[in-house]
C-alpha cells in the first residue's frame, strides 16, 4: 500500500458518518474561488470575508453529521435554482449544438424549436400549439 493509497483509507474512514459533498456544498466552494481571487484586490477586501464565510458555511455541511437538515438544505437550494441550471443546460446544448441545429421560437405561443440547418425554406409546426410558418434555415 503506497502513501496516496493510505491517506484515501484514512479519509475515508474519517468521512464515514458525515453528510459530505452535495450541490449547495459545491455551489458555496465554486462562489467561494472567484469572491477570494476578487477579494485580494484593494477596496474589496469585505468580499474575502464573504468568500472566507462561504468556505465555512461549505465546511461545516461537508462535516456535518446531521443528514436530514442537510438533505433539506440542499433540496430547498435544488429547488430555487431550477431554473438557473435549466437555462445553464439549454445555453451549453445550443452551443455545442450550433452547427447542426437553428434555434428560434414560435410566433403564436413563443414555443422553443430546433430544426436541422442548411435545409433550405421549410414549413416549421409548433408542437406545443400546432401552429404553422415557414422558416428560412
Amino acid at each position: 500500500m503506497n502513501f496516496f493509497d493510505d491517506l484515501k483509507a484514512r479519509l475515508e474512514r474519517f468521512m464515514q458518518g458525515r453528510y459530505g459533498l452535495d450541490a449547495l456544498s459545491r455551489a458555496l466552494l465554486y462562489a467561494a474561488l472567484p469572491a477570494l481571487l476578487l477579494g485580494a484586490l484593494p477596496y474589496l477586501g469585505l468580499l474575502s470575508l464573504l468568500a472566507y464565510a462561504m468556505l465555512g458555511w461549505a465546511l461545516f455541511r461537508i462535516l456535518s453529521t446531521n443528514f436530514t437538515g442537510r438533505r433539506m438544505e440542499n433540496e430547498k437550494f435544488l429547488l430555487l435554482s431550477q431554473p438557473a441550471r435549466r437555462r445553464a443546460t439549454e445555453l451549453y446544448n445550443r452551443f455545442k449544438n450550433r452547427d447542426k441545429y437553428a434555434y428560434f421560437s414560435c410566433p403564436k405561443c413563443h414555443a422553443k424549436l430546433r430544426v436541422p440547418k442548411g435545409v433550405g425554406e421549410i414549413t416549421v409546426t409548433c408542437k406545443m400549439c400546432g401552429h404553422k410558418f415557414d422558416k428560412r434555415v
